[in-house]
């Protein structure tokens, strides 16, 4: 997981800039790994991480070990619930796929009550095709493997994500091809 997450962080931090926001939050950020790589590339920048109370450890070590605790910080919840109000853009990273779609779209609503509507939302996750028997092994098993280890995840198209992004307030901004399996999906609120 550790060697993913790296790849992960190191495609978003390649394919896009963040120098125009200056305050993010990170849903399910874990952690705290990609909080802590966006605010070390990016010093005008103050991440929160949001995930379980049980993270928190982890996050704040994280932090002090990136030498970044004076501009990240960690907050416990439930994004099934609700997300901390503030952020300027929201960070859903390899979130949206341990999940079937009303999971999803309660995940995306949440966010959304909090995305202000001059703000973003950014997925990163795997974008699958949406031609049939695409030729793509590697985000082929990713789908595969979602099926059998969670219950409901799943691997989605960009017309996937099109569609659960409009169910939720979202409009799909563009989509952002990485070095890594996962790729940028930006999203501004309706």
């Amino acid at each position: 997981m550790s060697g993913i997450s790296a790849a992960r962080i190191a495609g978003l931090l390649a394919a896009y800039d963040f120098s125009q926001i200056s305050k993010l939050v990170d849903v399910g950020g874990a952690h705290g790994a990609m909080a802590a790589a966006i605010a070390k590339r990016y010093p005008n920048i103050h991440c929160t991480c949001f995930d379980l109370p049980s993270a928190e450890q982890g996050a704040l070590k994280t932090f002090r070990e990136g030498q970044v605790s004076d501009r990240c910080d960690f907050v416990g919840g439930d994004f099934f619930k609700d997300v901390p109000s503030g952020g300027e853009m929201y960070l859903l990273s390899g979130v949206l796929h341990d999940w079937g779609d009303e999971q999803c779209l309660q995940i995306l609503r949440t966010c959304r009550c909090r995305v202000p509507d001059s703000g973003r939302l950014l997925i990163v996750d795997v974008v699958l095709s949406d031609e049939k028997n695409a030729p793509d092994t590697y985000r082929n098993f990713l789908d595969l493997s979602m099926l059998t280890q969670t219950e409901g995840g799943m691997e989605r198209s960009e017309s996937d994500f099109r569609k659960l992004l409009a169910t939720a307030g979202f409009s799909l901004r563009r989509v952002i091809p990485t070095d890594a399996p996962q790729w940028v999906i930006e999203a501004l609120p309706q």
